[in-house]
C-alpha cells in the first residue's frame, strides 16, 4: 500500500474501517491486516520495485489470502503476475490501465499478467470505454 500518498492513507483507514464493522472476521474466520508499504522513503512514492518486493513476501507468507493495495498500473503490472501464480486474490482501488483486464491495448494484454490462466485480479475502479472520433485532420480542438 502507497503510504507515502494521502491515497494510500484514505485506503488502509478504510480497510480497517470494514474490518472493524465486520468485528475482525470474514464470515466465521478471524482476519488479521498485515500493512506492507510501498512507498520509498524520501523517494518515489509509487515505487514498481517495493511493489514487486511486496507480492513476494506476501507469497512466501502462507497466512496471506488477499492481497489489497497499489495504487499505480504500472505497479499492478509488476504483482498480478507474482499474485497470480501463487493463486493470490488481489484488489486494486486505483488501477485504470484497461490492458490489465481486457484485450487490444498491448501486446499479449492481459494474458501476459495471468500466468497461471486464472484471473485473480479485481480492480473496483473501471474506465469508461469510449470511442474517440477525431474531425478531418486528425487534430482536436
Amino acid at each position: 500500500m502507497p503510504l507515502g500518498r494521502p491515497i494510500g492513507e484514505l485506503m488502509l483507514s478504510s480497510i480497517q474501517l470494514a474490518l472493524e464493522e465486520a468485528g475482525g472476521q470474514a464470515g466465521d474466520v478471524m482476519i488479521e491486516l498485515l500493512v506492507l508499504n510501498t512507498s520509498e522513503e524520501g523517494g518515489n512514492s509509487v515505487s514498481t520495485n517495493l511493489e514487486r518486493e511486496v507480492a513476494l513476501q506476501a507469497v512466501e507468507n502462507s497466512t496471506v489470502v488477499a492481497y489489497i493495495g497499489f495504487v499505480s498500473s504500472a505497479q499492478a503490472k509488476e504483482s498480478i503476475p507474482i499474485l497470480n501464480q501463487a493463486g493470490t486474490t488481489q484488489i486494486a482501488f486505483t488501477t485504470s490501465w484497461l490492458g490489465l483486464t481486457k484485450p487490444g491495448f498491448g501486446p499479449g494484454e492481459p494474458q501476459i499478467y495471468y500466468p497461471t490462466g486464472q484471473r485473480t485480479f479485481f480492480g473496483l475502479f473501471q474506465v469508461m470505454n469510449y470511442k474517440l472520433s477525431l474531425p478531418r485532420g486528425g487534430h482536436m480542438h
